[in-house]
């Protein structure tokens, strides 16, 4: 079959209304360097090892089983995020939705960050980004106070 369908196409110019706001940041660059000596001690002492390369596209961060790779732009929130990752998703029984993995780890990072004081998070954000629902959340709480815990007891 052939032919054509009448299809009505709008111009922005033809639309009213405030424009659109700028989609919220994910990244949160804001670096400590006293915090960030810490959680490379902490992670070595469970024998991860912590280096810094240039990483492809927008990305912070990589957990590889064993080693987390950080961009040299990474801030502190990405250091404790794959930090976590190395902790709660190493194991055969970690979850399989990588949406559970990422809201986990950035949940363990927005906790230790807060309670470290830092400033400027975009948790929430990168949480929405991966699509976490509220009752997601509430069912990985203890597995996110435990891990945020170990993490700041051992600093």
């Amino acid at each position: 079959m052939v032919g054509f369908k009448v299809v009505y196409v709008f111009d922005i110019s033809q639309t009213a209304g405030d424009p659109l706001p700028e989609p919220p940041g994910w990244m949160s660059p804001e670096k400590n360097v006293l915090l960030s000596q810490k959680l490379i001690q902490f992670a070595e002492s469970r024998g991860i090892k912590v280096l810094e390369q240039e990483l492809r596209g927008q990305v912070q961060g990589v957990s590889k089983g064993g080693t987390i790779l950080l961009s040299p732009d990474a801030g502190i929130l990405t250091l404790i995020h794959e930090i976590a990752h190395e902790m709660m998703h190493r194991e055969k029984d970690r979850p399989i939705d990588s949406m559970i993995r990422e809201m986990e780890a950035e949940s363990v990072a927005f906790v230790v960050a807060k309670y470290f004081g830092l400033d400027g998070l975009t948790s929430p954000n990168y949480v929405a980004f991966h699509r976490a629902t509220s009752k997601e959340i509430m069912t990985h709480l203890e597995i996110v106070r435990c891990s945020a815990m170990e993490i700041i007891n051992s600093l």
